[in-house]
């Protein structure tokens, strides 16, 4: 690590300091403001949890290419551990991490206690500008999320993709559990645990927040009773959502609660000017209020017209195909995205499941031959709802017009 510009520190210059203040209990701030620490690399990234008071910058994309990786973060560094989460049981991260747009790739967790995530655990922090792809997070406990298993803090502009397994209670797609003040903020990952499973937040305390941000993964709660709950957005809200939307599946067990934004509310839970894809999430339900719509009202220009509490001057922008977006074009309609933040990685994480020129011949999975493979596919995903449609019919219509196109003889 060193400094920024403003002080052109040598790390010799910033180990000496930091290890001075350690020894010596400098009050926390001392490399605040314009002494910012830059993270540069892997093995910078992994020496944040020495001075958890600070200030970070993190100054490029970090991904399984870039030098450390199989140190700290791949699935064989730390004898299968994958990267060990910053803070975590009584410890906090209370500094700040400015990720100034820059994306970390690949980031594998494999941890049997809570609190796994970039961060294990935030009290009183702050995390902002920042994506994290292709995460693979798994714990044998619960508060399990991309961005910190457990926080009380704040995060905005940051985004998620990937998977999230917990081993109990309390995953999302950013944040496990805490007290989370949310704007500007998206997920597309999948995340799966025994109970309050939410596609941003798994469970969210008083006085939390969560506004202009939304969900396009997949939220699952395999706990076989009723406290199986899954949420859209958030699966137990105590706190506030708005000017939200939630478009990904979301599954519980068959006595457990499903909520196409929020699956149990507490005291003060209170949801405003927010809505959910009833056919994608699958239930009509959602906790607290908001609004149900499908597909064809949240995708494309027709957003504007029935998401009518969302700013799309300033905060949100339409994806419709051939529209281009800041100079990238989408190939289909798709759920509003957020306008300040990457937007190849939004449109990536709407990518249709089955391409519509597949789907249109019966080529289920996409290997340009119509055949018994995908009529197995067919059988299995009868009335599921995939890319917004259900499998029925039409595509049954479409299988037997088509079989054996592409295919091979023997």
């Amino acid at each position: 690590m060193h400094s920024t510009p403003a002080t052109r520190s040598s790390r010799a210059g910033f180990t000496r300091t930091l290890a001075a203040s350690l020894l010596l209990s400098v009050p926390a701030g001392l490399f605040a403001g314009d002494q910012s620490i830059l993270v540069s690399s892997w093995e910078d990234l992994h020496n944040v949890r020495l001075f958890l008071s600070g200030s970070y910058i993190l100054e490029r994309d970090l991904g399984p290419l870039d030098e450390g990786y199989d140190i700290y973060a791949s699935p064989a560094a730390n004898d299968g551990a994958g990267w060990l989460p910053i803070g975590g049981g009584s410890t906090f991260f209370t500094g700040v991490l400015d990720g100034q747009g820059h994306t970390i790739t690949g980031l594998h967790v494999n941890k049997e206690e809570s609190q796994a995530g970039l961060f294990g655990a935030v009290w009183g922090g702050e995390i902002k500008d920042l994506g994290l792809a292709d995460v693979n997070i798994t714990s044998g406990g619960g508060s399990v999320g991309a961005l910190s298993g457990f926080l009380r803090g704040t995060v905005t502009n940051s985004w998620s993709t990937g998977s999230i397994t917990g081993g109990s209670d309390q995953a999302g797609g950013l944040v496990g559990s805490g007290r989370v003040i949310m704007d500007s903020c998206w997920s597309g990952a999948t995340v799966t645990s025994t109970s309050w499973v939410g596609g941003l937040i798994g469970f969210q305390q008083l006085e939390s927040t969560v506004t202009n941000s939304y969900f396009v993964g997949s939220a699952t709660a395999l706990r076989p009773t009723a406290a199986s709950h899954a949420g859209g957005l958030v699966a137990d809200l105590f706190g506030t959502i708005s000017t939200s939307y939630a478009a990904g599946g979301v599954t519980a067990s068959e006595t457990g609660v499903e909520g196409g934004l929020v699956a149990d509310l507490g005291p003060d839970g209170t949801v405003e000017d927010s809505y959910w894809d009833s056919v994608v999430t699958g239930t009509d339900t959602s906790e607290g209020g908001g609004t149900p719509l499908t597909p064809a009202q949240m995708k494309g220009a027709a957003a504007v017209t029935h998401m009518t509490a969302l700013d799309f001057d300033d905060v949100w922008v339409t994806m419709q195909e051939g529209v281009a977006i800041n100079g990238i074009v989408p190939v289909n309609d798709g759920y509003p995205i957020l306008r300040n933040l990457p937007i190849e990685p939004q449109l990536m994480a709407q990518a249709p499941l089955i391409p519509p020129a597949a789907r249109a011949m019966g080529d289920f999975d996409s290997n340009g031959c119509v055949n018994f493979q995908d009529f197995l596919f067919m059988l299995e995903n009868w009335n599921r709802a995939i890319d917004g449609i259900p499998i029925g019919f039409n595509d049954f219509l479409a299988l037997l017009e088509n079989w054996g196109e592409g295919c091979v003889p023997l």
